[in-house]
C-alpha cells in the first residue's frame, strides 16, 4: 500500500494514477483507505476533493492514509458514495 501522510501526498497519489478508478495496464480496481479501514474509489475522492484535503490537513481519523489495488475480498462499500466496490479476484478461499 502506498502510504499517504499529508494533503500533498493525497494530491500526488491521485495525480500518479491519473485520477482513474482502475490501474493501467491491467484494469485492477484502485482504492484509497481511510484511518478507520474504509475504502473509496479515486473518482469518489475527486468528487469530495476539498473535503478530503481538509481531513488530511486536520489529521481527522477519516482522512485517507493509503492507496492500493483491491486485489481480493468481499465487495467493500465506498465510504463516500455508499456504492459497492468489487475486488479484482473476488473473495479469497479463506473467507
Amino acid at each position: 500500500m502506498t502510504e499517504i501522510k499529508s494533503a500533498k501526498e493525497l494530491s500526488n497519489a491521485l495525480r500518479s494514477i491519473n485520477k482513474m478508478d482502475y490501474a493501467w495496464p491491467g484494469g485492477y480496481p484502485i482504492v484509497f483507505v481511510d484511518g478507520d479501514g474504509g475504502v473509496a474509489r479515486p473518482s469518489s475522492v475527486m468528487s469530495e476533493y476539498k473535503s478530503c484535503l481538509q481531513d488530511c490537513q486536520a489529521g481527522d481519523r477519516r482522512r485517507f492514509v493509503g492507496m492500493c489495488v483491491f486485489w481480493e475480498g468481499e465487495p467493500e462499500e465506498d465510504v463516500i458514495t455508499g456504492e459497492l466496490i468489487d475486488s479484482a479476484y473476488g473473495a479469497s478461499e479463506q473467507e
